[in-house]
């Protein structure tokens, strides 16, 4: 059962370091709404989301001069890997 809940952390971090990843291509890219970066983007926000927004309720992202830093990515990563070490994957 635990094997699961590892596995399950695992695919979480790795569909938001997608996110992120393609957060950056299409922002910096300016891709097309339809583009399918875009959509898929799109998507794995659908699934990310939900959890970063509670982190940023209460931690906000930092202005660094005219760009912002979300930290709440990296909080939720840390989370899961910590949960990996204490249930021992």
């Amino acid at each position: 059962m635990l094997q699961y809940v590892c596995y399950a952390a695992s695919a979480y971090i790795g569909v938001m370091i997608v996110s992120i990843v393609l957060s950056y291509v299409v922002t910096i890219g300016r891709l097309a709404s339809d583009h399918v970066a875009s959509r898929l983007w799109r998507m794995l926000s659908r699934i990310v989301d939900p959890v970063l927004a509670r982190i940023r309720m209460v931690i906000k992202p930092i202005r660094i001069g005219s760009a912002m830093l979300d930290l709440s990515p990296l909080i939720v990563i840390i989370g899961l890997n910590i949960l990996q070490q204490l249930i021992g994957c």
